[in-house]
């Protein structure tokens, strides 16, 4: 019994002994290499407010799919992983480390049809060892190139054949090296243009107007371009009136009017400032409250009539507005004016037509814009000789638009000569 009693307290010695050299339990491991990117944590948004595009919204008018989804490393050039959106897998394995994550829409091409370029780059983020990363901020994608539309009014479609502009958007010592997009009168598309610091837009119009064999021409340049900006670009005809001095006669002419849109808002530059939501008109069913903005004839003019004129006819009418005119427009009316005169004529905006108005008496005493006037006087006396030379029984009418901040009134003005 006693050799038992001593064989069991040496194995226990040894067993001890034994356990005494091996590695103590660490409460604290070396945390793991590798972390993983949810794919729900990328939310894509395009900044444009002409389409739905948004990983958040139900449906979207770009195909989101199509997104090619970089994801680099900080200090890194080449990404760790690409994917289109649409295949990339719902999880991604990355080394620990600090990652922002680049998006992408369509190619930044030099030229192209309905090919708008989208970028948009995450903040940076961390991916740590054993962790699932699962948010990491919008990814605002924006556009990067230039989109460019041409319209065309009606009288000139009507009076001019064959009408298109070619436009190119290039530094302006490589205009003649470079072929651009051609927008015949039926292209209902946009061009989008690669934007680089310090190029132009040239747009090339060219048709034949009817009873004139010479072919028209003009050219306009548009400088000071901007990235993810629409430029409308529009064609419409008009009267060059006759030079007093020179005796030259009236004849048709081409020019050009622009609108620059700032897409994400989509809000035109060029316009009024906008409105503070106090001030803009009723978006319900009722008409909007017209008591600030009145339009009225002088004797023995009666809007509500048609009137009998001659040569030295009498015919004004007064536009009162209480807070300042934003937009007044006359559209000419007449089967026997058209291709005369030009069908709109706009006293905010006038563009090429300001010697043409000014020299009608429109725009007197030199006036270059209605814009902000609270009293005008719109006397078109001085076209009567004109419309009387045109025959006699002839119906002419003068339909004007004008707005102010309560809103716009419409009027018709109706002449009948004697």
């Amino acid at each position: 019994m006693k050799k038992l009693g001593i064989y069991t307290l040496m194995l226990m010695i040894l067993t001890l002994a034994s356990c005494g050299k091996e590695t103590p339990f660490n409460p604290d491991p070396e945390p793991a290499e590798e972390g993983q990117l949810s794919k729900s944590a990328l939310s894509l948004d395009i900044l444009d407010a002409s389409v739905v595009s948004s990983t958040k919204a139900a449906t979207t008018d770009v195909n989101l799919n199509d997104f090619d989804v970089m994801i680099y490393q900080v200090g890194v050039n080449t990404p760790k992983f690409k994917y289109k959106y649409g295949e990339m897998p719902e999880i991604v394995t990355l080394m620990r480390g600090e990652y922002y994550v680049v998006a992408e829409y369509g190619s930044n091409v030099d030229k192209g049809w309905d090919a708008p370029y989208y970028k948009g780059e995450s903040d940076n983020f961390l991916i740590k060892g054993g962790e699932i990363t699962d948010d990491i901020g919008d990814i605002k994608c924006k556009l990067q190139n230039v989109k460019v539309s041409v319209d065309y009014g009606p009288i000139l479609l009507d009076q001019v054949e064959n009408p298109n502009v070619e436009i190119k958007v290039c530094a302006p010592a490589n205009q003649d090296n470079i072929e651009g997009l051609v927008f015949g009168k039926n292209e209902s598309r946009c061009g989008y243009f690669r934007y680089e610091q310090g190029v132009t837009l040239i747009a090339e119009f060219n048709g034949l107007i009817k009873g004139d064999p010479t072919p028209t021409q003009k050219i306009s340049s548009i400088t000071n371009l901007e990235g993810g900006k629409h430029y409308k670009i529009t064609f419409k005809l008009h009267v060059i009136p006759e030079d007093p001095k020179g005796g030259i006669a009236p004849k048709m002419g081409v020019d050009a009017t622009l609108v620059v849109t700032d897409v994400e808002r989509n809000v035109d530059l060029q316009e009024d400032e906008l409105l503070q939501d106090d001030e803009r008109p009723s978006e319900g069913g009722d008409e909007p409250d017209d008591s600030g903005l009145e339009i009225t004839a002088e004797a023995p003019i009666d809007l509500s009539a048609v009137n009998l004129v001659d040569k030295d006819s009498h015919v004004v009418l007064n536009i009162a507005s209480q807070t300042g005119i934003t937009k007044f427009q006359v559209n000419i009316i007449s089967d026997d004016l058209a291709g005369l005169v030009p069908a709109v004529l706009d006293l905010v905006e006038p563009g090429d037509n300001l010697g043409l108005l000014q020299g009608l008496g429109l725009l007197p005493d030199g006036k270059t814009t209605v814009r902000a006037e609270k009293n005008v006087k719109f006397d078109v006396s001085g076209f009567m000789e004109m419309l009387c030379a045109l025959g006699s029984g002839k119906e002419h009418t003068f339909r004007l638009t004008v707005a102010d901040s309560s809103g716009e009134v419409v009027k018709e003005l109706k002449l009948k000569t004697k």
